[in-house]
């Protein structure tokens, strides 16, 4: 940024081929990068990659450069997903975060006695306010270590131990941050902000009681816009019982715009337009697509250039907007953004695959995929079958999607009379492929323990759950994994490690596991009530920020 660049933020865990084309697509000609990250991109043509070690920094020390950006300045790209099958990059200017981020000082007035918990993984636009604002005002940034913000135990110790002030939540993370029993009180907590998802007023009632005397700020922004445009102080729920995403920012003007681009009244339904400094520059490299949402209309008596978000919503009679829903096919997940057409594309690509439909069900950590899939040929073994679509999407999909989709075989897609595929005639997930399987049954009270746990948090009926299914194959995800963590240390006494799901993924596997470690400790199983900071306590040791105490309100 200092010598008037970009930046592209990569998330390791993507499939390589995923990489390889971001960084073309980017033309990027440097990359930053761990040395087991650097391994991984392996000899990328045109890209060079330094690892940051002592010796690399000494050969590549700054001296006095003077910053050589300006306003209309590339800041960075950030990667969404997109309905061809290919991520695209939107391209966002210094003025656009810069606007945001002043914003937000005016409403939150950060100050040095502040901490704030970075969490949120680089290719996500909130790391940058995260980041910068807290940087900018000489406030303490505390650096979460990888995966522990998916540790509710973690966080909470971590809100305490640092003295944090301001922290961000994903709703249906803050959702499981609350499941999992991560009790305050946070003394030092004074703003907790949400955005990414729709925020439900069941939710919101939880964090009114559950973090008292803290502002509760509720914001809404794409990633194409400069970060978050709205905002709403959510610590009391309104008579209609909506959730609004609230007011524009400064320097940020919000239109809800009817089918002819005239503007909806109070009460109306239509799709919200974004204008005003935040509006990003568009797509890398897709002039086509870019032209069709970054458009430049007259309303109001001005002529201006709109980002339309292809979110629907409506003006309520206070001046807030309240978000209705989308017009397309795009979803949230965890706050992901997701084109369901993006998931489609690939698995209709694979051979062994004659149509697909992918559909989202459920809610907050429960949410999750279901890919109905119609083979070229009936398969013989099903299993089998979806293995194999497995395997052969993980070279192109991002881990977190496969682990979130529940793959269904179909003899053929429902049809509308029109012939469009009919969502609504879709098949419940998991029933039909659960009756043709051979389900192993529990063969110890500890593997039948285990299975009505999994039974309650994948909503499946325990008959249908075998020993041998993989927890993320059936409907399992992060957010549910932690949930099931903590009920395995509630229920049965047993401390362990989110990971430790991830790496024993069966309830056999995870029996085997469990039954290893009573070995190796007789005594475990048989400790006191567990202590939810004990494990907090060691991964807090891996924050790579300064420990200082409390700062004062």
């Amino acid at each position: 940024m200092k010598a008037g660049g970009a930046y592209v933020a990569l998330d390791a865990s993507l499939p390589r081929e995923r990489l390889a084309y971001m960084l073309a697509d980017s033309g990027a000609a440097l990359v930053l990068a761990g040395r087991a990250e650097a391994a991984l991109l392996g000899d990328t043509p045109g890209v060079a990659c330094l690892v940051p070690d002592d010796a690399a920094l000494a050969r590549h020390g700054d001296g006095d450069m003077p910053p050589r950006c300006h306003p209309d300045s590339l800041a960075y790209i950030i990667y969404t997903s997109g309905s061809t099958g290919r991520p695209k990059g939107t391209l966002n200017l210094h003025r656009g975060p810069c606007n945001r981020i002043d914003a937000m000082q005016r409403q939150f007035g950060l100050c040095a006695a502040d901490v704030v918990l970075q969490k949120t993984p680089l290719t996500f636009d909130v790391s940058v306010w995260e980041l910068f604002w807290t940087l900018g005002r000489g406030a303490t940034l505390a650096l979460a270590a990888p995966e522990a913000h998916k540790d509710p135990a973690w966080l909470a110790h971590a809100i305490r131990h640092h003295g944090v002030t301001v922290i961000h939540f994903v709703p249906s993370m803050l959702h499981m941050f609350l499941a999992g029993r991560a009790r305050g009180p946070f003394p030092t907590l004074r703003y907790l902000m949400t955005s990414g998802e729709a925020l439900s007023v069941e939710l919101q009632e939880r964090c009114i009681s559950g973090f008292p005397g803290v502002e509760l700020i509720n914001h809404y922004g794409p990633t194409e816009a400069g970060i978050e445009v709205s905002w709403w102080r959510f610590n009391a729920v309104r008579a209609d019982r909506l959730v609004p995403i609230g007011a524009p920012i400064a320097n940020v003007r919000l239109h809800i715009l009817d089918a002819d681009d005239r503007p909806a009244p109070v009460g109306v339904t239509g799709e919200l337009h974004i204008a005003g400094i935040q509006v990003g520059e568009g797509y890398l490299n897709q002039p086509a697509l870019t032209a069709e949402r970054f458009v430049t209309r007259e309303v109001m008596g001005r002529r201006e250039r709109l980002y339309r978000t292809g979110d629907r919503a409506r003006w309520l009679p206070d001046g807030q907007i309240a978000y209705v829903g989308r017009l397309d096919n795009q979803v949230k997940l965890f706050g992901v953004r997701v084109e369901l057409g993006d998931i489609e594309s690939h698995v209709r690509a694979q051979p062994q695959v004659a149509d697909a439909v992918v559909a989202v069900y459920g809610e907050h950590a429960a949410q999750r995929l279901a890919c109905y899939v119609v083979a070229a040929d009936e398969p013989e073994d099903e299993a089998a079958f979806v293995a194999t679509l497995r395997a052969a999407l993980a070279q192109c999909l991002p881990a977190n999607l496969l682990q979130s989709c529940v793959f269904m075989p179909l003899a053929a897609l429902p049809l509308s009379p029109n012939g469009k595929v009919d969502r609504q005639a879709l098949p419940a997930p998991l029933a039909a492929p659960a009756a043709r399987r051979t389900v192993a049954q529990p063969d110890s009270a500890l593997a039948g323990a285990l299975r009505a746990l999994w039974s309650r948090h994948l909503q499946l009926a325990p008959d249908a759950i075998s020993v041998h299914d993989n927890f993320f194959e059936i409907g399992g995800n992060s957010l549910l994994s932690i949930a099931l963590q903590t009920d395995i240390k509630d229920s049965l006494g047993r401390d362990i490690a989110v990971t430790d799901i991830f790496r024993h993924p069966t309830i056999a596997q995870l029996c085997r596991h469990l039954g290893a470690a009573d070995a190796a400790a007789p005594a475990l199983a048989a400790a006191a009530a567990p202590d939810p900071g004990r494990r907090a306590g060691a991964m807090a040791r891996a924050l790579q920020a300064r420990s200082r105490s409390a700062p004062g309100r």
